[in-house]
């Protein structure tokens, strides 16, 4: 079997045509994006303690299930303990603890912004004990996110 050979205006004109062809399926789509949902995620699950890095399930534990209580006014209160499972590692770490009325809707600590992530470092084997209040008492549930301070890790 023979091949037959091309002309180098041939050639060039293949070649410019699959750059063209590769540049247009390359493209972004234009107009409205739709959000990625994930419903198996554990904050999407409703779990109390959610870690937003993956390596945090190789470094960090949480022994224990949180402590919930009520404040005197009704407000409810949240300690968990998170445990830095290492023997060498020093955890540079932020929480956030989101609380959620009846409705499933997040109530904010303060006019138009969400609870302010709490920043702190954990020594190799240590826990360390991050608490939450909520403002009002119409909160009925929470969640405790848990995330490297950035750049950190």
């Amino acid at each position: 079997m023979k091949s037959i050979p091309l002309n180098a205006p041939i050639a060039a004109l293949l070649v410019v045509l699959s750059v063209v062809l590769a540049g247009i399926g390359c493209r972004a789509p234009e107009g409205a994006y739709l959000a990625v949902a994930k419903p198996g995620s554990p904050e999407a699950a409703g779990q109390p303690v959610v870690l937003l890095n993956h390596d945090l399930t190789r470094t960090l534990a949480v022994d224990q299930p949180p402590v919930v209580d009520r404040t005197a006014n009704g407000s409810l209160r949240v300690q968990v303990g998170l445990r830095n499972r290492t023997d060498d590692e020093v955890l540079q770490l932020q929480a956030q603890t989101l609380f959620f009325n009846e409705a499933g809707r997040v109530l904010y600590s303060q006019p138009g912004g969400e609870t302010a992530w709490q920043t702190f470092t954990i020594s190799p084997n240590q826990t360390e004990y991050v608490s939450s209040q909520a403002m009002t008492p119409e909160a009925t549930r929470y969640t405790v996110r848990v995330r490297y301070l950035q750049g950190a890790q």
